[in-house]
């Protein structure tokens, strides 16, 4: 009997030892990130090039651009005289829109217009720039032409670009500058 109450008396130990042990808590939840902390859309980017770094006067100039997104592209002329001129979209070749991860050349071969060189020598500056949304850029400063002019200098217009690019969300647009010769 004696035997048994040993017995009896470690199965009891041996069962409150494993009832009392708790079983380790389950793991928390992640917690959920606050908004401003969410992934967000990667910054736009525009990349773009001529096909040479210098032309004679007379000679076609096209323009190549990729962006990362599908977005909008406007591109500006700045001539060696000062005449700022916008040469995509224009009265011929409306629609602006482009796919992301692909390169576009402007003109390209099936379009009616060409871009040719026929001012003064010097240097010419290109502004190139991408917008999520469709944007008339500085509309109402330019002429109502097939390859519309901007009403002011070349220093106006940067400012008036640069205002209005500032209203919109930063990873919304971007913007390259290109520099060449007409020699």
């Amino acid at each position: 009997m004696k035997k048994f109450a040993v017995v009896s008396s470690l199965l009891l130990l041996i069962a409150v030892v494993f009832v009392g042990c708790a079983a380790p808590p389950p793991p928390e939840p992640e917690p959920t990130p606050p908004p401003d902390s969410m992934p967000q859309q990667p910054a736009l980017t525009i990349n773009a090039s001529t096909d040479k770094w210098a032309y004679a006067i007379g000679e076609e100039l096209v323009v190549s651009v990729r962006a990362e997104q599908p977005c909008y592209v406007t591109i500006f002329n700045v001539s060696p005289d000062g005449i700022v001129t916008r040469i995509f979209p224009n009265g011929l070749a409306s629609n602006n829109y482009i796919q992301g991860q692909q390169i576009y050349h402007i003109p390209n071969p099936s379009d009616r217009f060409r871009l040719q060189v026929t001012r003064q020598r010097g240097g010419e500056r290109l502004r190139v720039i991408a917008t999520l949304e469709n944007v008339n850029i500085v509309a109402p400063r330019l002429t109502n032409e097939s390859f519309p002019v901007f009403n002011g200098t070349p220093e106006q217009f940067d400012e008036a670009i640069d205002q209005q690019l500032a209203t919109l969300p930063a990873a919304s647009w971007a913007d390259t500058k290109l520099m060449f010769q007409v020699q």
